[in-house]
């Protein structure tokens, strides 16, 4: 059996996944101390030796530990006996119970469709009525099991029921065969029938009533029932677990795991017990498997013991074997630590001259040996680290499901408080909702008084305001009525006066007319007379600047050179000498003057200036005549406009 495939069925028969090599560090640190042989490994085994020195500490005490175990035990399993056999004498009884409440079950539903079967066949019955039995009805079969006192109760009321139903359909049968009484029923019938109506109806309603308190009762009697069954099944799992269980479960856990179940605070409880006897469990399935492998590698060098015993010397005793085993292994070092210069050859020429009785066969019968032991420490090794991880895995699901459950029961036993203090709060509530209700009532109905009162009053208080509102309009009516009157009255008396005022004024005026009548006719020719003036001097003016127009241009003609400006012509070459002035160029920088004259100028400046420019009016010369983009173009402006060398690429420099 070798490591690869004994490492994968202790890891997956568990099924833990694999972890860290912090506890395989410490295996091999142990396995490289424990080099020699196997014998010494197991000695120096910290998990065996803490082990024997607990059974060792233990001493004298393990007997009254274990009469203590067994005490304990037989109080456990007396109590389990007790609480079995009331369990079995509780479910004959509830067995009982449960009989009999099917039997009032059925009576009950029986009397509740013959109530039925009565109203039906009753023409003159109450469709509400009927609607209530049978909603009555249908929660009855709701109610799986039914208390035994309240069913007589049952059907006392659905006799009752039943002989009133009867009664009043003997009464229908002798009104339905005697037309005359449909025609003029009696008084008396009409007031029973009138009576009855509200017993029915406290009747189902005390019958609602009682079904529902009954359907309460019996739930919560059905939840107490259910809550001690499952606490006897857990106490016959919890006395069954303790028959079977082992007498060294305690001693397979871990320390850690068994000091959190004793500070978990619920070590007596069933479901830790359970759990803590299933851990036990897998911890042990694991330290078995872990010595089912440590013994099957420790056979492994057995059976290579048991060989050699078979095919070696007779003559050989143990002693001459530990002489001869010790000095095998110092050459072996020797060899191996001189980095095994010389390979074999130079190893069994040492073996020769150190064991000079061995043959060359018992060499290589003691290499093999040498390297099956090594093969076994590797694979113990790799044993022992698979075991601690496994054993570190399991504590650590171990922990958590403590904790699991720990937190499980807190919760459960939380709850089971928590509603029977809400039930306990809810009826408070109840009642003080009730009280309040009816209070509210009241302070409604108060309030409700109150407020018709006020909206009476306001009522009044606004027809009070509303005709004393319309007593003072009426009032200001009459003020602006009187006001617009003697408004009209003031308007009129204005309007005549200044219609007087109007009048004088014309007449004054006319007079004033006829005194200056005179003096307006002289004013009027005055002015006449400078206007005319003034358009006779415009007159004279325009033909003066006329003759004075004349006379310059008779001058003009007679100047030399008037012929030469009309009929001189461009020269295209020729710059003025504004343009001349215009370019600035200082001492010492060159090609300013192309920077200003290229075609910078061309994009920023003004058309005028543009059009000023020497180059652009020989283009423009060159395209009028069609010659543009020739050889001779180019060689006129070539000549016309030289250009200067650039100063960075060397353009335009003569060879």
């Amino acid at each position: 059996m070798n490591s690869t495939s004994s490492t994968p069925s202790l890891t997956q028969g568990l099924g833990l996944p694999k972890v860290g090599n912090k506890v395989g560090l410490v295996n091999r640190f142990q396995a490289k101390r424990t080099r020699k042989n196997f014998n010494a490994m197991m000695a120096n085994n910290t998990y065996g030796q803490d082990i024997a020195c607990k059974e060792a500490e233990g001493g004298g005490e393990r007997f009254d530990k274990l009469s203590a175990k067994l005490k304990k035990f037989s109080k456990k399993h007396k109590k389990a006996t007790q609480k079995t056999s009331h369990q079995f004498d509780w479910l004959r009884d509830q067995k009982k119970l449960s009989s009999q409440q099917n039997q009032y079950h059925d009576q009950t539903s029986s009397s509740l469709s013959q109530f039925l079967k009565l109203l039906a066949d009753d023409e003159n019955a109450d469709p509400e009525m009927i609607k209530e039995v049978r909603e009555m009805k249908q929660d009855h079969s709701c109610v799986l099991d039914k208390p035994v006192d309240d069913m007589s109760s049952y059907a006392v009321k659905f006799t009752e029921l039943s002989s009133v139903m009867r009664l009043l359909k003997d009464d229908g049968g002798s009104s339905s065969s005697n037309p005359e009484a449909d025609d003029n029923p009696s008084s008396d019938a009409s007031e029973a029938r009138k009576l009855v109506k509200p017993l029915f109806a406290e009747l189902i309603l005390r019958v609602k009533e009682s079904i529902n308190d009954s359907s309460s009762a019996i739930a919560s009697e059905i939840n107490d029932l259910n809550k001690e069954i499952k606490t006897s099944k857990l106490n016959v799992l919890k006395s069954q677990k303790d028959e079977n269980s082992n007498e060294n479960d305690d001693s397979s856990l871990p320390s850690s795991v068994s000091e959190l179940i004793m500070n978990s605070g619920f070590s007596d409880t069933l479901e830790i017990c359970m759990l803590k006897s299933s851990l036990s469990k897998k911890f042990r399935e694991i330290r078995d498997e872990w010595e089912k492998m440590k013994k099957e590698a420790a056979g492994d060098i057995a059976v290579d013991s048991s060989n050699d015993n078979e095919n070696g010397d007779e003559d050989n005793n143990a002693n001459s074997k530990t002489k001869t085993k010790e000095v095998f292994d110092k050459t072996l070092q020797g060899w191996s630590s001189g980095g095994k210069k010389g390979g074999m050859k130079r190893l069994f020429s040492k073996l020769s001259v150190s064991l000079p009785n061995v043959p060359k066969e018992g060499f290589r019968r003691m290499l093999d040996d040498h390297s099956k032991a090594k093969m076994v420490n590797v694979k113990l090794k790799d044993l022992r680290t698979t075991y601690d991880r496994s054993v570190s895995e399991l504590t650590k699901s171990s922990l958590s499901a403590i904790e699991v459950l720990k937190e499980d029961i807190v919760r459960k036993f939380n709850d089971e408080h928590y509603s029977k203090i809400k039930d306990l709060i809810k009826d408070d509530q109840a009642e003080v909702l009730k009280r309040l209700r009816l209070e509210r009532e009241e302070q409604l109905k108060i309030v409700e008084m109150e407020k018709m009162k006020v909206d009476k009053l306001e009522e009044e208080r606004k027809e009070e305001g509303i005709k004393r509102w319309k007593e003072e309009c009426e009032a200001k009516k009459g003020e602006v009525e009187v006001y617009k009157k003697g408004m009209e009255v003031e308007r009129l008396k204005e309007e005549e006066e200044r219609r007087k005022a109007e009048e004088k004024e014309n007449e004054l005026r006319e007079e004033r007319m006829k005194v200056n009548k005179e003096r307006i006719d002289y004013r009027t020719i005055v002015m006449g007379e400078k206007m005319r003036q003034k358009s006779h001097e415009e007159e004279m003016e325009k033909i003066r600047e006329t003759e004075k127009l004349e006379r310059l241009s008779a001058l003009a003609a007679t100047v030399p050179y008037y012929d030469n400006i009309i009929n001189c012509k461009a020269d295209l070459s020729k710059s003025t000498k504004a343009r001349e002035n215009d370019i600035y160029e200082d001492i010492g920088l060159t090609g300013l003057t192309d920077f200003q004259l290229g075609e910078g100028r061309l994009r920023c400046f003004t058309n005028e200036k543009v059009f000023s420019d020497v180059r652009f009016r020989l283009g423009q010369a060159l395209r009028q005549a069609g010659i543009a983009g020739s050889e001779a173009s180019r060689a006129v402006v070539r000549a016309a406009v030289p250009r200067a060398p650039e100063r960075t690429t060397g353009i335009g420099i003569k060879y």
